[in-house]
């Protein structure tokens, strides 16, 4: 993933390698105020995004994901993935030693939305 960003210095809100929430709410906020960006998500008060900003707080899940909608759209990133697309990409990520943690998060995930069979136990996998 290239760094977008005008500084070099600058970290990629959406690089897995540096993710923070925090970031990702500036860089979704960008020229807007914080009491409109929070009306925009849905009505959060200006030290709420205050404190997602500066990391004191974690924003929901809805929040994440809007910011992320936000950043991928200043990026010109518009088309949705495809399952096949995604797989590949958490691939490619997972397989840094760097990011194992990761790829054991998201394998975890994944296998928690599995759907279930009513009637049939789980198979129990070797760890």
């Amino acid at each position: 993933m290239t760094n977008k960003w005008p500084h070099s210095s600058t970290p990629d809100p959406l690089d897995p390698r540096s993710f923070r929430v925090a970031a990702l709410v500036r860089a979704a906020r960008s020229a807007q105020n914080q009491t409109e960006f929070g009306r925009a998500l849905g009505g959060y008060s200006q030290p709420q995004i205050s404190k997602f900003e500066s990391g004191e707080a974690d924003p929901p899940a809805s929040v994440i994901e809007t910011c992320m909608r936000i950043v991928a759209e200043q990026r010109g990133v518009t088309e949705e993935l495809n399952p096949t697309e995604i797989s590949e990409q958490l691939l490619r990520v997972a397989a840094t030693p760097e990011l194992s943690h990761l790829a054991r998060a998201i394998g975890l995930i994944v296998k928690a939305l599995e759907p279930r069979q009513i009637g049939r136990p789980r198979s129990k996998t070797p760890q």
